[in-house]
């Protein structure tokens, strides 16, 4: 008696020094005698695929009240199954004479094999008999259990009662088969969310490291991200009005947002917000059912007649077209803006078989092709014809030579070469410039212009040059060096003076009593292409008036 005693109580100990931390081990009593459960495991190192049968009943027709039995068909990944628990209690005479006395517990195993997996188990009692066995069952459930019962997966979950008697110490957690889909998946998910916790994950958003009890798992991409990150990100989305689809931040990536993970990220009020626009897409996509164009209601609204072309508001009794959502105009044709127009027929070209037929159920697939068909002559008209000068009627050329001959472009050319001299391209062509109002110049086209060049020494009026040059209060203005070559071929090198500041700059220069300030002369210089330009200059040679340095040093 005291040797067994101290057998279970040593026996206990190995038990709790391995697997009391993990929570396998709980212990029930220990006197008068030792009774306990161990926990065994079921976990895949890589998702396997469970199949499950489920009976219901379901009407023979729409109109028939008679009801027939069908079988619905579900498969699923999973990395972990609910645990068996083997209860187990020391007799008195444990392990001298007789071996635990015990009860074994599955929610997904049936009770063949679960009397198969009891049996199994007083067969390792009798092979070690007369020494704890505890342990040895605990490595067999754990290690061998599935190639015991030959297992196979895709493995198909059989929950059915055996015809034939079983063992009694075989109890199924008595759940039934239409329960056991949402037991098996939340436990497998609660036990991921464990493992994820224990770990650490990478955020893409801030490029961070964190445990995972500061981050969130999108499914089924397996992406990472910060609590912090993901909930700006969604509030954003959702704020911003971006809320058609909500994805997976990561790019290229196309896993949708859960309402779960959705839930745990925004504030009650966004989340209501982004329920409240699933459900009115939800409505928009039902056939019967459009929305109030009126801002001030945009209520539901029911489709009226047999053709669908009318809708009257539930709320403010509006009564509109639900095509064009204008007012109720009758056989008369929808009338669209331009913009919205081509807007419709983009989406609808682009769009996928749901998205065309969503909106051939909206406008009418009649209206379509016929927008599609006004747009393409459009587009047509833009590139094969112009408008009549008068009448601003399309106009197409059929006949005649698109080549022009030299006798009818000869007085063109003299006309345009004559004008450019004078008139800049907008007022040859149109007769007038934007810049007339304004009484600034224009060049354009112009093949003669005047510029004002200073050249010479102008260090010595720096000071003056920089203010007859502000263009403004402020004081800010800014000075182009040019290079010129007259019709003579030299060179003149100096400062490009604007129109309206020459005279400002002369007024300033004669004040400081320049002896050369008066010397100007015209120069007619030819550019690089086929434009002249008259230039006047302004020649500073007085050499007093440079700021000549003290000594060398100065240099």
């Amino acid at each position: 008696m005291d040797c067994n005693f101290e057998l279970q109580h040593s026996e206990l100990d190995t038990l709790k020094a391995i697997y009391g931390q993990d929570n396998i081990l709980k212990i029930i009593q220990l006197t008068p005698t030792i009774r306990a459960t161990l926990e065994i495991p079921c976990h895949f190192q890589t998702p396997q695929k469970i199949r499950i049968f489920t009976k219901k009943y379901v009407r023979t027709s729409l109109d028939s009240e008679k009801l027939q039995l069908d079988f619905i068909f579900t498969e699923f990944s999973l990395n972990y199954l609910p645990p068996i628990i083997l209860e187990f209690e020391f007799p008195n005479n444990y392990p001298s004479n007789y071996g635990p006395s015990f009860h074994l517990t599955s929610k997904w195993l049936n009770f063949s094999q679960l009397s198969k997996l009891c049996r199994k188990l007083d067969t390792i009692w009798y092979e070690n008999r007369g020494g704890t066995v505890l342990f040895d069952w605990f490595q067999f459930l754990t290690n061998d259990l599935f190639q015991f019962l030959d297992i196979q997966f895709p493995y198909t979950l059989n929950l059915e009662y055996p015809k034939e008697s079983h063992d009694l110490r075989a109890i199924q957690d008595g759940i039934l088969s239409s329960d056991l889909l949402e037991i098996v998946e939340h436990f497998n998910t609660s036990k991921l969310y464990e493992e994820f916790c224990q770990q650490q994950h990478y955020c893409a958003i801030c490029m961070e490291y964190l445990p995972g009890t500061k981050c969130l798992q999108i499914r089924p991409c397996q992406h990472s991200f910060c609590k912090i990150c993901l909930s700006k990100y969604l509030s954003t989305k959702i704020q911003e009005f971006s809320i058609s689809i909500l994805q997976c931040p990561q790019g290229n990536c196309n896993s949708l947002i859960n309402n779960q993970i959705l839930s745990q990220s925004v504030n009650k009020d966004l989340y209501a917000r982004y329920d409240e626009f699933l459900f009115k897409r939800a409505l928009e996509e039902m056939e019967d059912i459009v929305y109030c164009p009126l801002t001030i209601c945009g209520s539901p609204s029911e489709l009226q007649m047999a053709d669908k072309s009318m809708a009257i508001c539930l709320v403010c009794k509006y009564c509109f077209c639900p095509k064009c959502r204008r007012v109720y105009h009758g056989v008369s044709p929808c009338v669209f803006s331009k913009d919205k127009f081509k807007e419709i027929i983009q989406e609808y070209k682009q769009g996928n078989s749901m998205k065309k037929a969503f909106l051939e159920r909206k406008y009418g697939k009649s209206v379509l092709e016929q927008m599609s068909s006004d747009i393409e002559d459009e587009l047509w008209l833009q590139k094969n014809t112009k408008k009549c000068p008068k009448c601003k009627i399309h106009i197409e050329k059929i006949f005649g030579c698109s080549k022009v001959t030299l006798d009818e472009a000869k007085p063109h050319w003299i006309n345009l070469y004559t004008e450019s001299l004078t008139k800049c391209k907008h007022r040859y062509l149109h007769g007038q410039c934007k810049l007339d109002s304004t009484n600034s110049p224009c060049e354009v086209g112009l093949r003669s212009s005047t510029k004002y060049v200073l050249s010479g020494s102008v260090l010595g009026v720096w000071s003056h040059l920089c203010k007859s040059l502000a263009s403004d209060v402020t004081g800010n203005f800014h000075i182009q060096v040019v290079r010129i070559y007259t019709t003579n071929l030299e060179r003149e090198v100096g400062i490009l003076i604007p129109p309206g500041r020459v005279d400002i700059l002369r007024e300033t220069l004669e004040k400081v009593n320049l002896q050369a300030c008066g010397d100007y002369e015209t120069i007619t210089v030819t550019d690089i292409g086929t434009n002249e330009m008259e230039i006047e200059t302004m020649d500073l040679q007085n050499e007093n008036l440079i700021d000549k340095p003290s000594s060398e040093s100065d240099y």
